[in-house]
């Protein structure tokens, strides 16, 4: 017997998803000079590509004016990029949430505070793109200006194809995982993240901005993209090592003045002060200038300096000098009811000796981060309860009120067939001699039929009116 041919299909074309190690690495080739603003540029580029399950095309069309502080969480940034090329109204690209993460390599808010800041200090505030940079108010330059995205993308993905994807050390790396990559990878790495964090496929959509009307499901068109919860829960799992956010240590307050002149005082410039862009990146960036191995890698050195000799002027008596006045502390995103909480994590005790208090908090917040959810599905459920419970006692009402009525036609029924059945006088009746002492009787009716059948059958064994008629009429004959 001849075996068939079995065959796993032809070779595959199809770029694969990116590692998460690979796109740290990305990361680290393209910001290895921070004093270059184009490298920092790039880097921030990546880091929102991760951030947002975005295409390049969707992170290089971001216009600075939709950024702000979010409208719920002062420690947060909110912005809106494409939401996909089927988009009909404005609606269906909704604002976004931004979390600062734990790990540095991959924190959003620490990059845009660093690229906004070297930027406007470099190039003026003269900008619509986050990362394009031929930008004109000349009305002249309109239609090239549409199409400075455009040029920026191609000199993004030129940086990470040459830099990124033929370096030795990146070489090396990616083959230990079989597959060739492409600037498709990256989003498919942030998709694949999410995923094996626990998202579902559908909130993945939310965060990643897939929404497919043609051939998609009807409740699609439907449901509404902006989900808050949502779009927060997959960002809190696509922030590496937990979502934090930055505050001032007890004692070191400097007030959200100190961000908007001395910290952040160019953002602070362009953006309008309703955003509140200063005080929400300020904490970040003062984080950054006072931890060295970040300063080191991350900032430049002249923003390093100007920084910490502007906290020093001001900085509280109490407070030691030269110590980092910022803190990070970590968050949990849940839901209560409908509604979107995002809440610090409760401290349960220092990291041990020799250890650092970022590589105990992953083992100590995860019983933490349980209860906290627990709590908050049990509020859930108990509000789920008091609903059914009020729809219960409304429907009871009405459920009674026609019972009622039913049970009222059947008395009704009965009454009306037990006056048609026929009746005999009693026995005591029928052997009584002599003409009987009572008199016929009718009673109140409601109904023709009910009159009817009294005149013919009588009423309580009494002779039946029409009987006592036929008597009376032959008496009189006679």
């Amino acid at each position: 017997m001849e075996l068939g041919n079995w065959s796993q299909g032809k070779a595959s074309q199809v770029k694969r998803d990116m590692t998460t190690n690979e796109h740290r690495k990305c990361i680290e080739i393209l910001e290895e000079d921070c004093n270059d603003w184009t490298n920092v540029k790039w880097a921030t580029a990546l880091r929102m590509q991760f951030g947002f399950v975005a295409r390049g095309d969707d992170v290089h069309k971001a216009q600075n004016n939709n950024f702000s502080q979010h409208s719920q969480f002062n420690f947060a940034l909110q912005t809106k990029l494409n939401w996909s090329k089927n988009v009909r109204d404005e609606r269906q690209c909704p604002f976004q949430i931004i979390l600062g993460s734990m790990s540095t390599t991959f924190c959003l808010l620490l990059s845009l505070a660093t690229c906004l800041e070297v930027r406007f200090a470099t190039f003026g505030t003269d900008s619509k793109w986050l990362f394009a940079e031929d930008y004109s108010h000349d009305p002249d330059h309109d239609e090239e200006d549409d199409h400075a995205p455009i040029h920026s993308l191609a000199s993004y993905s030129k940086q990470a194809t040459d830099r990124v994807f033929q370096n030795p050390v990146f070489v090396a790396l990616s083959r230990l995982t079989a597959g060739s990559l492409g600037m498709h990878s990256l989003r498919k790495c942030t998709a694949s993240f999410a995923k094996r964090m626990g998202c579902s496929q559908d909130d993945i959509d939310i965060r990643g901005r897939w929404k497919g009307n043609s051939g998609g499901r009807t409740s699609t068109r439907c449901i509404n993209p902006e989900q808050p919860h949502i779009d927060a829960k997959v960002c809190g799992h696509l922030c590496m090592e937990g979502p934090i956010k930055h505050c001032f240590k007890p004692g070191a307050e400097a007030g959200p003045a100190f961000f908007a002149e001395h910290v952040c005082p160019n953002i602070n410039k362009f953006f309008p002060a309703s955003s509140k862009m200063a005080e929400t990146l300020g904490p970040a960036l003062l984080w950054a200038c006072f931890e060295p191995s970040v300063a080191r890698t991350r900032i430049p050195d002249w923003l390093v300096k100007k920084v910490k000799e502007a906290y020093e002027d001001c900085r509280p008596e109490q407070f030691p000098e030269g110590a980092n006045p910022i803190q990070r502390v970590p968050l949990v995103v849940c839901k209560v009811g409908e509604h979107l909480c995002i809440e610090e994590l409760p401290r349960d005790g220092a990291a041990p000796v020799g250890q650092h208090p970022q590589q105990q908090q992953p083992q100590r917040s995860n019983v933490t981060h349980v209860a906290d959810h627990v709590t908050a599905q049990l509020h859930a459920v108990k509000i789920k309860m008091a609903s059914l419970e009020a729809k219960i006692d409304a429907s009871y009402g009405d459920m009674k009120q026609e019972l009622m009525a039913q049970l009222s036609v059947i008395n009704k029924n009965i009454t009306r067939l037990q006056l048609m059945a026929p009746r005999q006088a009693p026995a005591a009746a029928r052997t009584m001699v002599g003409p009987r002492t009572t008199t016929a009787q009718l009673a109140k009716t409601k109904c023709l039929h009910t009159l009817w059948v009294e005149c013919t059958h009588g009423i309580g064994g009494n002779k039946a009116a029409k009987v006592s008629f036929c008597l009376i009429c032959f008496a009189a004959i006679n």
